[in-house]
């Protein structure tokens, strides 16, 4: 998927953004890379549960393929 992302064009950063949640501020990581895997891992998810098998989280996704770009 990282090499999916990086041809896309978009920016391949973590980010973290302000949110309100429960009356608290807290921050999520959002952005182009994190908007595509929340859509493209929804299936991934439903059937590693099917298969109770372990899940995968976005952050963890994001935080490899950000790890992977090289530096510029």
């Amino acid at each position: 998927m990282g090499e999916i992302i990086r041809r896309s064009g978009q920016p391949v950063r973590r980010r973290r953004q302000p949110i309100m949640r429960q009356g608290k501020l807290v921050y999520v990581e959002a952005g182009p890379v994190y908007d595509f895997l929340e859509l493209v891992l929804k299936p991934l998810r439903t059937y590693l549960r099917q298969e109770q098998l372990a899940p995968v989280t976005t952050e963890t996704i994001v935080r490899l393929i950000a790890n992977d770009v090289p530096a510029s």
